[in-house]
């Protein structure tokens, strides 16, 4: 397992060094910028992770960036980032468990996998009306 207490330690340890474009999200839209489809249930998974991300931060007192960890490539997503893999009900899944474990910054994916499976013991999830 590789976790990662910091974004600095997850970047010493990543090959090649890579850079990143990200638009300025405050910029305003642009013909050009790629489009994507999503629906809403996906957009409440992005949500989520995002507002786990930032308490854990705000909770534990991190100085990194949340949005940053958001938009970093994680072994935890098998290299992609956050906002991609958590529109996926498995990496959804796995962010708000290292956000709810506090094990660091980065995991192994089949890690948290085995815990969740593990939770899941094959029994249906409770209906709340």
């Amino acid at each position: 397992m590789h976790a990662y207490s910091t974004i600095e330690e997850l970047h010493e340890f990543s090959r090649p060094p890579v850079t990143f474009y990200w638009p300025d999200p405050l910029d305003p839209d642009d013909r050009n910028d790629p489009p994507v489809l999503v629906t809403k249930r996906r957009l409440i998974r992005l949500a989520i992770v995002a507002a786990e991300t930032g308490a854990r931060f705000q909770r534990e007192g991190l100085e990194q960036d949340p949005v940053a960890w958001l938009l970093a490539p994680l072994a935890l997503f098998d290299g992609g980032d956050a906002i991609d893999a958590s529109l996926e009900l498995a990496g959804c899944k796995r962010a708000i468990l290292l956000h709810a474990l506090a094990i660091g910054l980065d995991a192994d994916p089949s890690l948290l996998d085995d815990l969740l499976d593990q939770r899941s013991g094959g029994q249906p999830s409770p209906l709340y009306v």
